[in-house]
């Protein structure tokens, strides 16, 4: 029995980048309990300190949430929502370690009417072949009699202040009708924009792998489509502008496409399409033009420094973001990382510049030491990668201040106008 009309005591399992807004975003409505296994992470939270800098710290000292890394402190809560990453191997398959650990320390505290929602992007079929599977097993009770599982994407957009939790229509799907209407209580006291009912589990797992490979693909489109222009002296921003005007372009520009989401979600698609013998083709072309880009930008910059100089060994090339995306501090799948190595591959010395990123997360999962703006000086060239909001402010005077004469702006985001240069000494590229 599911007690309908009780009100739910909320565990969120993981609070990173989905999991601490979501968290946050309940305990206004009801007690809620986060637990994160990255007990640094926990003690940062008790001192209302988020190093995502996704929430203030007056937002996080303001909140009744209570942080912990003691899993048995979630054991009175009966409304599990586990939302912890779920990334690819270096071989580029689906790494469920951390959803498996999760499910096991939930399933071992489980109880008789308890509901579990998985918001961890997985491969359509996982929630109901593996984790209910563990659930049962761990709690030697049975689903959905006894307990009953739930599935709702999380749809964080990071850094975008125009989209939040509140204002997001939120997926939401479950074994039984019943649990549905439970979930849907729930979560009706948080999402304003609406909820949308999936008619089963594995729609709401698919449907977010579709949206960030639809993503995926049609930037692809953009990344090949400027290789061409560029081969044929044509500025794709100014073919982006004119086809933007006719009602029904789509609106995607060509770049680096790096991150937890786009990079990774259509690798879990591509695994159970496997499985089940179909033979795509598209999706992983996008992902093998994507993961090209980061070397054509690398030679594009190496082609035009020579034209300016033959003799570039050993010349000091600034590299400007880190970070995934603008404006935030998420480095995880950093595509700019990619243009370090495949610099340093070229004999060139890469120094990186990021005022968002921390440099003990860049040290740690790229070896790579980020630089202070006052260290950026007789640069050959700069590649600007990320588009953030410090970097947007930048005139052809900052440029002249760290590169030498005739130096080389590769502009990868396309943030910049090639007037801006004239008559500075400077050259300038733009993807």
């Amino acid at each position: 029995m599911l007690n309908a009309g009780v009100k739910r005591q909320i565990a969120v399992v993981g609070l990173g980048y989905a999991g601490l807004p979501l968290a946050l975003a309940f305990s206004q409505h009801n007690r809620v309990v986060g637990y994160d296994t990255d007990e640094s992470r926990i003690e940062e939270l008790k001192r209302a300190f988020d190093r995502n800098r996704a929430l203030s710290r007056s937002a996080i000292s303001a909140s009744s949430l209570k942080v912990t890394a003691a899993i048995d402190d979630v054991s009175e809560c009966d409304f599990y929502i586990i939302v912890v990453p779920t990334p690819v191997t270096a071989t580029k398959k689906p790494d469920l370690d951390h959803l498996i650990d999760a499910t096991t320390a939930v399933g071992r505290r489980l109880k008789k009417g308890d509901i579990v929602v998985y918001e961890s992007t997985v491969y359509p079929g996982a929630t109901e072949d593996l984790c209910i599977p563990i659930l049962e097993r761990e709690s030697n009770l049975k689903s959905p009699t006894d307990f009953a599982v739930g599935y709702s994407p999380e749809r964080v957009s990071c850094g975008d202040t125009d989209l939040s939790l509140h204002n997001t229509v939120k997926v939401i799907s479950a074994q039984t009708a019943e649990a549905l209407e439970i979930i849907h209580t729930v979560y009706s006291t948080t999402i304003e924009a609406g909820l949308w009912r999936a008619p089963n589990i594995r729609v709401a797992e698919a449907a977010k792998l579709l949206e960030n490979t639809q993503r995926d693909v049609n930037i692809a489109l953009m990344n090949e489509c400027a290789t061409i222009f560029d081969a044929l002296g044509i500025c794709t921003k100014d073919v982006l502008q004119a086809a933007e005007t006719k009602h029904n372009f789509a609106r995607f520009k060509p770049g680096l496409v790096g991150g937890h989401c786009i990079s990774v979600d259509p690798y879990y698609l591509l695994q159970k399409a496997q499985e089940a013998g179909c033979e795509a083709t598209l999706i992983p072309m996008s992902r093998t033009i994507n993961d090209a880009m980061p070397s054509f930008v690398v030679g594009r910059t190496i082609a035009l420094m020579r034209e300016h100089n033959p003799d570039i060994v050993n010349a000091k090339i600034g590299v400007l973001g880190l970070t995934f995306k603008e404006n935030i501090s998420d480095l995880r799948e950093s595509r700019s990382s990619d243009i370090v190595f495949e610099l340093k591959r070229h004999g060139l010395q890469p120094l990186v510049h990021d005022p968002l990123a921390q440099p003990d997360e860049a040290s740690n999962l790229y070896g790579i030491g980020l630089q202070e703006w006052k260290s950026l000086r007789e640069l050959s060239a700069v590649i600007v990668t990320v588009a953030h909001d410090a970097f947007r402010q930048l005139e052809a005077a900052h440029f002249r201040e760290i590169l030498v004469p005739g130096g080389l702006v590769v502009d990868v985001k396309a943030l910049f106008d090639a007037t801006m240069f004239a008559g500075t000494g400077l050259r300038f590229w733009q993807l």
